[in-house]
């Protein structure tokens, strides 16, 4: 399939070098560098993630809600309502 498209002269130069690099077609380089980037773009960028990390960072830096005991009970309560089906007779 053809295709046509507009790239800048930067982007026109650093395909050439990359072709002569490789020794293969221009249109190889594209291909591989298509398939490339579909691979990774559902991957959060850079701001993304700098984003998620400070929200985390803020979540562990507010005081704890509650006690480490409050917690376990809850997670007991939680595994004892799984192992019943959810059922509250058990």
């Amino acid at each position: 399939m053809r295709a046509t498209f507009s790239i800048d002269e930067q982007t026109e130069a650093a395909l050439r070098r990359a072709s002569e690099s490789l020794g293969t077609s221009k249109s190889a380089v594209v291909r591989q560098a298509v398939i490339e980037f579909e691979t990774r773009c559902d991957r959060l960028t850079e701001g993304e993630r700098r984003e998620k990390l400070a929200v985390i960072e803020r979540l562990r830096a507010e005081p704890e809600s509650r006690t480490s005991e409050e917690v376990a009970r809850e997670l007991a309560e939680i595994r004892r309502a799984r192992r019943s089906g959810w059922r509250e007779d058990s």
